[in-house]
């Protein structure tokens, strides 16, 4: 997955497919139903447009803010901006932002972002080859009323995160970090408990090689916010103990808009993810990873996270992790403690005797609206489900899977959705394909679920012909020529 298309945030999606119609977006067409003055331009009704080239000319001459008022509710910038001059661009919403094309500051201009005025549920997202790029780093960044801190490469973030790990920090431009050659521990060593803001700029070429215990862009952070960055072509190698391109063990931290690609392999005993090694609480959001990571023996390996307690919603995976004997391996998230919605994965998962292993998480609990498409590999004695190897509680509901599942405990017990289900668990509105799980309608779980288990198998010309029953429309679409024609989240598309 190239850089162009990494994950969309909700509103992105919705402004891309055309269903957003209460906004104020920035474009190559006439200027419409919106009125400017003094420097101000609000929207004064919900469809409206400004034309970049009238924007631009007012910010030649001074500062200049773009609101959505009374008449719109997001704002989104779908055409490339740019200007010279000192002038500072406010852009001002009532819910959200999105950046669909790059804006540049190119001289020593200013920017101010404004979520939630006046309304709720907003974010500031990029989305496409959107990012906010700052030539100086001297330039004024505010968001939500916060000064950010613009830095320009790995090296300045990890020293002004040294002298003070609590503040705001915004990555101001692309940056290549083949010039730093291997690292040898993660770069920003810190604990980090601030706020990191990649503007939606690639970070590549990122190599760590590393003995010790955190490998990572960021070694540890707690209640700390990293978001809006792409890692490409990470490579991790070594023996570290917790490991994940963009963070290596976290507590209590936010996550939001972040992409990963490359790989990890590790040849100690570890828990690592394509994104996040370990995690305690926080939330997990509109990200995903194309990493490879293989781990050992005994170790936990997660397309997405590793060992994570994170709540997980509109991510996903497609990576392959592989793991040996009695690891734990998840396509999406080796141990996912947590609630995990609208989320998906479909890489291949592979690993060793004794192991659990499961196309989208290894063991777990609470999952809804989710699937998985890659195949579920076990050894000897595994536990191997196509979506999840052991459900040790909580409830599955309206999810699915299609990977071919091999191995278990026995050719019989391997389960096409689940490898085993616990006691205390529930589930509603499950499916999984019989056709290309390889597992009958009897072997939905690895310990024999029965027909009122809420775990059904349909062949594959049952899943194409129709949502199945349970899955509501407002969340799930079907469409001949996207994701083979399974069950798609809307929020939440599968890349093309």
């Amino acid at each position: 997955m190239g850089s162009a298309k990494w994950m969309m945030g909700v509103a992105a999606a919705a402004l891309m497919a055309g269903q957003a119609k209460a906004d104020l977006v920035i474009t190559n067409k006439a200027t419409q139903n919106v009125s400017c003055s003094n420097g101000t331009c609000t929207a004064t009704a919900p469809n409206a447009a400004l034309n970049v080239s009238d924007l631009t000319d007012m910010l030649a001459g001074g500062d200049v803010k773009v609101a959505t008022g009374g008449g719109a509710t997001n704002i989104a910038v779908n055409v490339s901006l740019s200007w010279t001059s000192t002038s500072r661009l406010t852009l001002d919403a009532n819910q959200s932002i999105t950046i669909i094309r790059p804006v540049t500051v190119a001289g020593t201009g200013a920017v101010t972002i404004a979520t939630d005025d006046g309304g709720s549920g907003g974010d500031f997202m990029f989305a496409q080859t959107g990012k906010l790029n700052f030539w100086d780093t001297g330039s004024s960044l505010v968001i939500n009323g916060q000064s950010y801190t613009l830095v320009n490469s790995i090296a300045t973030l990890a020293s002004a995160i040294a002298n003070n790990a609590s503040g705001f920090y915004a990555l101001a431009n692309d940056y290549d970090a083949s010039v730093d050659g291997t690292y040898t521990s993660a770069p920003v060593t810190t604990t980090f408990d601030g706020t990191f803001e990649g503007l939606g700029h690639a970070l590549s070429n990122l190599k760590i090689v590393s003995s010790k215990r955190d490998s990572g862009l960021f070694a540890t952070t707690n209640a700390a916010v990293l978001r809006d960055i792409q890692l490409l072509n990470v490579s991790i190698q070594g023996t570290s103990k917790r490991v994940g391109s963009l963070l290596a063990e976290s507590d209590n931290t936010i996550i939001a808009g972040c992409h990963a690609t490359g790989s990890i392999v590790l040849t100690g005993r570890t828990a690592a993810g394509g994104l996040i090694g370990a995690s305690d609480n926080g939330t997990l959001t509109r990200s995903d990873t194309t990493v490879d990571v293989s781990v050992p023996d005994k170790s936990t390996a997660g397309g997405l996270v590793g060992s994570s307690s994170f709540n997980i919603s509109l991510s996903h995976a497609s990576g392959t992790v592989t793991a040996g004997d009695k690891a734990l391996a998840g396509g999406l998230a080796a141990f996912g403690g947590g609630n995990i919605a609208q989320s998906y994965a479909t890489g291949a998962v592979t690993a060793g005797k004794n192991a659990v292993v499961g196309g989208l998480v290894g063991q777990g609990g609470n999952i809804s609206n989710s699937y998985a498409r890659g195949p579920a590999i076990g050894g000897n004695s595994a536990i191997v489900g196509g979506l999840m190897g052991k459900m040790i509680g909580g409830n599955i509901s309206s999810s699915y899977s299609t990977g071919h599942v091999t191995g278990g405990r026995t050719n019989q017990t391997g389960g096409g959705f689940l490898g085993e289900k616990g006691s205390s668990t529930s589930a509603a509105s499950d499916y999984w394909d019989i056709d290309t799980s390889g597992k009958k309608r009897q072997h939905g779980c690895g310990n024999h679920c029965g027909p009122r288990s809420g775990i059904l198998g349909l062949k594959t010309a049952e899943f194409l012909s129709a949502l199945p029953n349970g899955f509501d429309p407002s969340i799930w679409a079907e469409t001949a020529g996207i994701n083979g024609g399974y069950p798609y989240l809307i929020a939440n598309p599968p890349n093309q």
